[in-house]
């Protein structure tokens, strides 16, 4: 659930409040642009080509994104054929409530790209990276959609790689549902980025590494939930990695190399060993 904020200060006040508005000119300058761009190759690439290949095939009724692969083909089975040691699930944030369909080219779901990409660079061919898109955009209360989505796609990757350990990460709602999972079987780590911390939060299995990661200048979930959530975990035992972004905000834009890099080492620590950390 988004934190409450006090009401907005003005004049000079506003433009330190806003960081300058870097986010804002970032968004202008570069998310929007690759947000039309996106949309025109869902159109043609996404809708017309993906779309086709997963109805012909018929064994995919929901859409993962794979990343750091040539191949394509909707099917989950597919990476059974290849030798790995693990498969890293990305989940991106929503909204505490909305029935409006996800769509590739939303900036919630484009924010983790950099994150499957450097997990990809720093892994090679030794994991699996998998994007899941939610049906839905928002949780919607007891219905908690989106854990229904991601526990949907740890299914198919059980059915497709038996036994293969999975890590997954997510930012915000996607954080949330990140720490639902950490009590799945084959579940051997959790990354919570900015996560939308609530009183349902699960105790992670015995064994479950957990990153937990937030800005302290995040307006949109409180950093402060997630500082008693961390100090609850490590006062259990859990074994937990927990990193305070000064002035980092909700968007991962300010230190973002530090996002993206803190993620891939602590994902591939867990799966491939710290030999493998950068």
């Amino acid at each position: 659930m988004p934190a409450t904020e006090s009401a907005e200060p003005v004049g000079f006040k506003r433009v330190l409040y806003h960081k300058w508005y870097v986010d804002e000119l970032y968004d202008r300058v570069v998310v929007r642009p690759i947000l039309a761009t996106s949309r025109f190759l869902w159109r043609i690439v996404d809708a017309g080509v993906v779309d086709g290949i997963v109805n012909a095939t018929g064994t995919l009724s929901r859409a993962f994104g794979f990343v750091g692969s040539m191949l394509q083909t909707g099917a989950v089975n597919t990476y059974a054929l290849i030798l790995m040691i693990g498969v890293v699930l990305i989940l991106h944030g929503g909204a505490e409530a909305g029935r409006m369909p996800v769509a590739w080219w939303r900036l919630a779901v484009l924010r983790m790209l950099p994150f499957a990409s450097t997990i990809t660079r720093r892994a090679g061919d030794d994991l699996v990276v998998l994007r899941l898109k939610y049906r839905v955009r928002g949780w919607n209360g007891t219905r908690q959609d989106p854990v229904q989505d991601a526990r949907w796609a740890l299914d198919r990757i059980r059915r497709a790689l038996p036994a293969v350990p999975v890590v997954v990460v997510g930012h915000s709602m996607g954080g949330r549902v990140a720490l639902h999972l950490s009590t799945e079987p084959d579940v051997v780590g959790v990354a919570a980025l900015a996560p939308w911390v609530e009183s349902d939060v699960r105790q992670p299995r015995p064994g479950v590494a957990v990153l937990l990661m937030h800005g302290s200048s995040d307006h949109v979930t409180d950093p402060r939930r997630t500082d008693v959530l961390a100090r609850r975990y490590a006062a259990s035992g859990v074994d937990l990695r927990y990193v305070k972004v000064e002035g980092g905000t909700h968007s991962m834009l300010k230190d973002a190399s530090l996002w993206h890099d803190t993620v891939a080492d602590f994902v591939t620590d867990v799966l491939l060993g710290p030999d493998r950390t950068s």
